[in-house]
């Protein structure tokens, strides 16, 4: 398994990556706040990807949100350990899904929101 060094290293780029692409789509939302053409098949199109935007803007918060716990558990010594249960997360859960705040049991008996 990587470091807790490394790991925090990995968390916070992709924080970072995250930021970047939240700025981005907050942009697209603030120009659609724009006046819209007058022209019928002109607001259609600057409004056909609305939608989309933003589906990815709540799944870019709520990535970066997993980050920003996995990153404060991590800097208390607790990267490790399940949020939930206490235990430790399984060494290639942590590999694939650095972010992991749950052991895969809890995780799979989580209810979903």
């Amino acid at each position: 398994m990587p470091s807790s060094f490394d790991r925090m290293r990995f968390l916070e780029a992709e924080r970072g990556r995250m930021t970047d692409q939240l700025a981005r789509l907050e942009s697209l939302r603030q120009h659609r706040e724009d006046p819209v053409s007058p022209d019928f098949s002109e607001q259609i199109q600057q409004c056909q990807n609305d939608p989309v935007v933003e589906k990815l803007e709540a799944a870019a918060r709520a990535t970066l949100a997993q980050l920003d716990r996995a990153i404060e558990r991590l800097s208390k010594q607790q990267g490790e350990l399940c949020e939930d249960c206490g235990q430790a997360i399984d060494v290639a859960r942590l590999k694939v899904l650095p972010a992991a705040t749950r052991c895969r049991n809890c995780e799979e008996h989580r209810p979903s929101h």
